[in-house]
C-alpha cells in the first residue's frame, strides 16, 4: 500500500513537471521590448501621434499573445496574463489603446495611473517567465 501511495505521488509530480514550460528567452525579451514600446507610446498620449503607431503596437502585442498561446498547456499562466494585459475591452493596455483609438479623453493623472498598472502587468509577465529559469 505504501509503495502504491509513493508511486502515485511520484507520477503526479512527473505529470505536473511536464506541464511546466521551460524558460523561453524570446518570450522574456518580447515582454521587455513591448513594455518599453508601450510605455514610450503612452508617454506621447497627450500629444497627437499617428494612428499607425498604435495599430503597429497592437499587432505586436497580438503576435506575443499568439506566441504564448502556442506554448499551451504548459505556459497557461503567462498566456492568461498576456490576455488580461491586451484585452481590447479590458482595463489595461488593450483597453487603453482602444480608448486612445476612439479619442477618449485622458487626464495626466489617469495616464500616470494607467502607466503604473500596465508596467505592473508587464512586470508580472516577466516575473512569471523569469520564474521558469529554475
Amino acid at each position: 500500500m505504501k509503495r502504491l501511495v509513493i508511486a502515485s505521488f511520484a507520477s503526479v509530480l512527473l505529470v505536473g513537471c511536464a506541464l511546466v514550460s521551460k524558460f523561453d528567452q524570446n518570450s522574456y525579451n518580447a515582454a521587455q521590448g513591448l513594455q518599453q514600446a508601450s510605455l514610450a507610446l503612452m508617454g506621447q498620449r497627450l500629444v497627437s501621434i499617428p494612428t499607425n503607431d498604435i495599430i503597429t503596437l497592437q499587432a505586436q502585442l497580438q503576435a506575443a499573445v499568439a506566441y504564448e498561446q502556442g506554448k499551451l498547456p504548459a505556459n497557461k499562466i503567462p498566456a492568461l496574463q498576456w490576455q488580461v494585459l491586451t484585452a481590447t475591452n479590458g482595463d489595461l493596455l488593450g483597453g487603453f489603446l482602444t480608448d486612445w483609438m476612439n479619442n477618449k479623453p485622458c487626464s495626466p493623472a489617469y495616464l500616470t495611473e494607467k502607466e503604473n498598472q500596465i508596467n505592473a502587468g508587464f512586470a508580472e509577465i516577466m516575473r512569471l517567465e523569469g520564474g521558469l529559469l529554475k
